[in-house]
């Protein structure tokens, strides 16, 4: 099912090239990436058996999701992303799995159009990374809500995402420590990235605008009636956290 927005028609993720470029340099650029994998690991094998529903909203090109199929490859899991070439890559990715459905759409469109049928029945588990903080702040509630709606009782949300500093110095500070990582793993593995316009991509008012604290973050999730809310892991601007939800019936 493919649903449009018309914000991300013309924003960077529309753009095959950049997007490849993206999934080539992301590990070296986003350090924190591959910590969430390993929390991930855990939290999954910690928190559920086997044969669970697990909904990847922001999927990328399939990283995550492929992982837990490696320690359970009879997960039934539904990958949504704006981007096609993503999409395109998961596929590619998670071929060699079965179970697996894949929704081309905005967080707006799930929020906005009627709910592609993929996403009906209930999850076990939603998971997502440097996604949500795309969408507008105004709307992180509503797309909150409409995840606890879409697990089932005892279902669990994670989510790996990037906050805004509670003052200027630390912002500044979380920054260069972020660069210094960075750095240090561009000259280890010999791949030059461009991070010096990626990390000014984070201060752009139309990126910075739609950010919030994580305490803020944990507070919309309450607000959205999760139940033990709570951070799993916080290095810097990069944080790992999520919620239960218990009690009641899921549903669109």
């Amino acid at each position: 099912m493919t649903l449009k927005d018309n914000d991300f028609d013309i924003s960077q993720w529309a753009d095959d090239a950049y997007v490849k470029k993206y999934v080539e340099s992301v590990d070296i650029i986003i350090p924190d990436r591959r910590v969430f994998l390993d929390i991930l690991s855990t939290f999954f094998a910690t928190n559920f058996s086997k044969g669970v529903r697990v909904l990847d909203l922001g999927s990328g090109d399939g990283f995550f999701i492929e992982r837990l199929l490696n320690i359970d490859d009879s997960i039934d899991a539904v990958l949504v992303d704006a981007s096609p070439e993503m999409l395109r890559k998961a596929g590619d990715r998670l071929s060699a799995f079965e179970n697996i459905s894949f929704v081309e759409s905005t967080f707006e469109g799930l929020l906005d159009d009627a709910l592609p049928q993929e996403l009906e029945g209930g999850f076990d588990l939603i998971i997502s990374s440097l996604a949500i903080h795309h969408i507008a702040l105004n709307r992180r509630g509503e797309l909150f809500a409409r995840i606890h709606s879409l697990l089932k009782d005892g279902g669990r949300f994670i989510n790996f995402d990037i906050s805004m500093s509670i003052s200027d110095g630390l912002e500044d500070f979380y920054i260069k420590l972020w660069e210094e990582r960075v750095i240090r793993l561009s000259k280890a593995s010999g791949i030059e990235v461009d991070y010096k316009s990626f990390m000014a991509k984070h201060s752009d008012r139309d990126h910075h605008d739609k950010l919030s604290t994580l305490d803020g973050q944990l507070s919309t999730l309450r607000d959205a009636s999760f139940k033990e809310v709570d951070v799993y892991y916080k290095h810097g601007l990069f944080a790992v956290y999520g919620g239960l939800r218990k009690g009641g019936s899921c549903g669109g």
